[in-house]
């Protein structure tokens, strides 16, 4: 589905406009209709499920509750392997359950390894929340333990496939804007569940290339980034890609993102990489920086590019006034909860950040001192430029910046200074 949103990144004055082609735009070109209760309202569950490696079979994590002595099942996803998951479910109280489905027939049979949550527990699904941390592990003896898992009855048209971190596809396939951008703004768990939300690999994973994940901004995609791409030395660098629906709660794909990099890197064991990112996707990036349960010593450099890191003033007229209810706005308004969460914890001491951003308009007349959508105030904000090693402005606007040469170079120069000599040999 296309939009045709000539302006995509963070709305900034732009806002009501946006607003105006979303609902002009409408869905009318999206075919399959989406799970009606899953609106901006909804929880996201999310942890890591292990599995036997010696044997075969996808898995299949579902939500359920029981009602009149019955049991609901609220949602499914499957994994390929084990890895991490999530799973857009309606606000309420849900148990969950995984097994390996070996025989491939999207039933629960007793001779498959099961896991429950707990004992089990209840999970309480608020609205607008993501619950981390519910990890299983599967076995043999969960059907013998836990009898009831054998009455769970698997909507098979509604099981969501979820790729695994690291997943490679082809940049023809990644960089095309077709796929679903507009989406993630106005039905971003629909998107979770056609996109999903995850770290691409556009190359096997290679130990000898200094590994580069790039987080597009609000409205935007991986193609954002074709120009870094195609013009980084790619036999030392390694280009990886967050691509997620901007229309989700900061916190929510902030949490997605840690839970992906945590996933590589249990899988690699990354000595270290770099992170690059556009506008709203600095923010993201930050958060899981400076909020992440697990640390992550490994990311060695943080280069933010026209991030809005005061905020979007208007976001918050935006938040308020849509008739389409837009999470991420609300967490982008200056002066938000989200916004100022950035600045409760300092960056880690081994990550050295670079500020960049753009200082040329030839859009707004009426407020020039912008970057065509956000504030020079926003983005030079101080509580940001304090932590930054270096701060450096470019003659570019919010989107040219990402297709300069100059920025391009500018990055090329860091990126030789803070990789490892070994990966540049």
């Amino acid at each position: 589905m296309t939009l045709g949103i000539t302006s995509r990144y963070c709305p900034g004055y732009i806002i009501l406009t946006l607003m105006a082609a979303l609902l002009l735009a409408g869905c009318a070109h999206i075919k399959t209709t989406p799970n009606t209760e899953l609106d901006f309202n909804a929880s996201l569950l999310g942890g890591f499920v292990y599995a036997d490696a010696q044997k075969q079979g996808p898995i299949i994590i579902t939500a359920y509750r029981t009602r009149n002595g019955k049991i609901e099942t609220a949602g499914h996803v499957r994994l390929v392997q084990s890895g991490t998951f999530y799973l857009p479910v309606p606000p309420g109280m849900y148990y969950l359950a995984a097994f390996l489905d070996s025989n491939e027939n999207e039933a629960c049979d007793p001779n498959e390894d099961w896991a429950q949550f707990g004992t089990p527990d209840l999970i309480n699904a608020a609205p607008q929340y993501f619950v981390t941390d519910l990890n299983m592990v599967l076995g043999s003896d969960q059907l013998h333990s836990h009898p009831h898992l054998k009455n769970i009855r698997i909507n098979k048209s509604a099981i969501v496939n979820q790729a695994v971190a690291g997943k490679t596809v082809l940049p023809s396939v990644l960089f095309d804007r077709s796929t679903h951008v507009g989406l993630g703004y106005v039905k971003p768990y629909y998107f979770l569940e056609r996109m999903g939300a995850n770290i691409w690999f556009v190359e096997p994973y290679d130990p000898d290339k200094f590994p580069i994940l790039y987080v597009h901004g609000s409205g935007g995609s991986p193609a954002d980034w074709r120009y870094f791409v195609e013009n980084i030395d790619r036999s030392v660098c390694q280009p990886w890609f967050f691509y997620y629906p901007s229309g989700l709660s900061l916190e929510f794909s902030a949490k997605l993102l840690a839970s992906k990099i945590q996933e590589l890197h249990i899988k690699y064991k990354t000595e270290e990489m770099a992170i690059v990112a556009h506008s709203m996707g600095a923010l993201v990036a930050r958060s899981v920086l400076v909020h992440s349960k697990k640390r992550f010593p490994y990311i060695r450099l943080f280069v933010s590019i026209s991030a809005p890191w005061g905020g979007v003033e208007s976001a918050k007229l935006g938040a308020e006034k849509s008739p389409i209810k837009v999470a991420s706005w609300r967490d982008i308004a200056t002066g938000s909860y989200f916004i100022n969460s950035l600045y409760e914890h300092k960056l880690p001491e081994t990550l050295r950040h670079y500020l960049l951003f753009g200082y040329r308009d030839k859009q707004n007349s009426l407020n020039p001192d912008n970057d065509g959508v956000v504030t020079f105030k926003s983005m030079l904000d101080d509580r940001a430029q304090q932590e930054a090693i270096r701060v450096y402005g470019f003659n570019e606007n919010h989107v040219s910046i990402l297709k300069s040469a100059d920025t391009l170079a500018f990055v090329r120069n860091i990126i030789r200074q803070e990789i490892s000599p070994d990966k540049q040999e």
